[in-house]
């Protein structure tokens, strides 16, 4: 296959486009797969709280709450107003959706963007998410009564709290990276998304899980990044665990609107796949080959 190279658009995407970049990022992540232990169009796996008609169902509420975090960024408001509010957005998208659901995560982490986009008018705000995040964190941190929360506490786990403690330091090092090398090669956005939701597994620590299913979904995804193990296989052996490493898709999702940003959002359009057989644009030619699956034969994961 001929390699590509993504173009930058001259200018990332406004603010007022950033919450609409989120939602399509979401849609885009549930709808690529197989993935495992996470919910794609083929199963929700071990997700039986969630499957893909939820996540479509819940995703104007998860819209309308990162417009009100960004209204609050732009307005000045302080990142403790944010903080409370964002307990009450997860209701709203539940109720949106008709019931649990696991979009938790991204919801969090795209409202602290869109506010720190907002108060910082830059719709690529990293610096200002490390300046906010530690009294939002806080504010999670002593109110944290759940299972997974007592967890992240006691354990030190990062987590979807230490991406934004972080300034989303594995979606710039390791999904972004991923996304674009794999989407540049292959043309396949189902392949990238696939790609960096496994390179995300190796390196984060996910709260929802124990420390022996962190080590055995970090030591499984390194096998199939180092193409030691086959996909379908992977998803048969997470499913019979009944392991879900939701931040993997969390970051995932992150990272496609960091991609929207840089590159335009029809960037990550389902219909520039090839493997659906449907049309779209193509991105420039005469790209770097970033070899298969976005990483080095037997040196790891790049960026």
């Amino acid at each position: 296959m001929v390699a590509r190279r993504l173009q930058r658009v001259e200018a990332p995407l406004g603010l007022r486009e950033l919450p609409s970049a989120f939602k399509d990022a979401v849609a885009v992540e549930v709808c690529c797969g197989p993935k495992p232990g996470l919910v794609d169009p083929f199963s929700p796996h071990p997700n039986v709280d969630m499957d893909v008609l939820e996540f479509s169902r819940c995703l104007t509420a998860f819209k309308d709450c990162l417009e009100e975090a960004l209204e609050m960024g732009l307005e000045g408001e302080g990142p403790a107003a944010l903080a409370r509010l964002i307990p009450a957005w997860n209701v709203d998208v539940m109720t949106e959706a008709g019931g649990p659901n696991t979009v938790r995560g991204v919801l969090f982490l795209g409202a602290l963007y869109c506010y720190s986009a907002g108060l910082s008018g830059d719709p690529l705000p990293f610096d200002t998410v490390r300046e906010v995040a530690p009294e939002i964190v806080s504010e999670f941190e002593r109110c944290s009564h759940t299972k997974c929360g007592r967890r992240r506490i006691e354990e030190g786990l990062p987590g979807v709290l230490g991406e934004a403690l972080s300034g989303f330091v594995t979606v710039r090092t390791v999904s972004v990276p991923v996304l674009v090398r794999v989407l540049a090669r292959t043309g396949s956005l189902g392949r990238a998304v696939v790609a960096s939701t496994l390179a995300c597994m190796v390196v984060i620590e996910d709260a929802g899980l124990s420390e022996g299913e962190r080590r055995f979904v970090r030591s499984m995804a390194s096998k199939a990044m180092r193409g030691e193990a086959e996909l379908d296989e992977l998803v048969s052996v997470f499913d019979s665990v009944g392991v879900k490493p939701a931040a993997a898709a969390d970051v995932t999702a992150v990272g496609l609107a960091v991609v929207g940003v840089r590159y335009g959002r029809d960037v990550f359009s389902p219909y520039r796949d090839p493997e659906r057989g449907l049309g779209g644009g193509e991105m420039g030619e005469h790209g770097e080959d970033s070899g298969p699956g976005g990483w080095n034969e037997g040196r790891g994961l790049r960026g």
